[in-house]
């Protein structure tokens, strides 16, 4: 097994960890979620503002992270390297 064979799995181990994460927080995701609709309706003070955004930004970078994880995993496991369409 090559380097990145390896480091694809500990890939997929480390992406499905922060699903289960995001899983088991599921009710804080909606919570956060519905916060920021209420920024814009309600007489919030600047924390909570702050808070809701933060909590929002929080998410889509695990998000993003988990995406990436996964894209990177599949790339170095299959040993093929896409090249994005162009050929």
């Amino acid at each position: 097994m090559t380097v990145k064979k390896i480091a694809g799995y500990v890939f997929y181990v480390l992406a499905i960890l922060l699903i289960l994460a995001m899983i088991a927080q599921l009710d804080v995701i909606i919570i956060s979620a519905v916060k920021l609709t209420r920024i814009f309706s309600s007489g919030e003070d600047d924390y909570e503002k702050g808070r809701a955004v933060g909590s929002l930004f929080y998410w889509v970078i695990h998000v993003a992270r988990i995406i990436t994880l996964w894209k990177y995993a599949r790339r170095w496991i299959s040993g093929n390297v896409s090249t994005g369409g162009k050929e």
